[in-house]
């Protein structure tokens, strides 16, 4: 009993230490670059105490590991270093535990309201997923809006790429993508969203 308790104790203890608020912004001083960013975080938010993962992921792609903590500044740097970083600080950052930041070129925090955030990334439904290869795969918001569509595989390489203005659905055919599994980002002038892709 006593280890059943110590475990749920332990367990709690490490989901209470999970970041719950984005970083404000990414620090654009020569210390930071698109390859190894460099986030802020608001004093009284935890600062450098425990809870910011190991790694994150940025655009759905790129994986990043923590390096250091100071002053409240979070850096972290692209693992392997060999991947090619965005060209700017416009990116997702997928803290993990729910925790997807979104930032603009100038590396500040993008933020949409509940109603958006309700409206567009809970309701884009993306169809059939798992897909076969040949068949079209088929994007649709709950209202029209202009918004690009850019699939990579798991290497980072762009594999589809296309713009669609004030439309509320968009479709691709897959027959020119092998088995496995993309990374759908989808942007707009408000929102970016990344969505995992199965092509059978």
């Amino acid at each position: 009993m006593k280890k059943i308790t110590l475990y749920f104790f332990m367990m709690f203890s490490v989901i209470s230490l999970a970041q719950t608020e984005c970083p404000t912004s990414i620090k654009t001083s020569g210390q930071s670059s698109p390859s190894s960013p460099i986030f802020t975080v608001p004093n009284g938010n935890n600062g450098c105490s425990a809870g910011w993962p190991a790694t994150m992921t940025v655009n759905g792609t790129l994986t990043y590991s923590y390096d250091s903590c100071t002053g409240g500044n979070l850096k972290y740097v692209l693992d392997p270093p060999s991947q090619t970083p965005p060209p700017t600080y416009e990116m997702t950052a997928d803290f993990g535990n729910g925790l997807v930041c979104s930032y603009d070129a100038n590396g500040s925090l993008v933020t949409l309201s509940n109603e958006e955030i309700s409206d567009d990334l809970n309701r884009l439904y993306i169809s059939p997923n798992p897909v076969y290869s040949g068949d079209i795969l088929n994007f649709e918001f709950s209202r029209s809006r202009s918004f690009k569509i850019t699939m990579f595989d798991l290497l980072g390489k762009v594999v589809f790429s296309k713009s669609y203005i004030n439309v509320p659905f968009a479709n691709t055919r897959t027959s020119e993508l092998n088995a496995g599994m993309y990374v759908a980002r989808i942007e707009s002038e408000d929102m970016i969203v990344n969505r995992k892709i199965i092509v059978k």
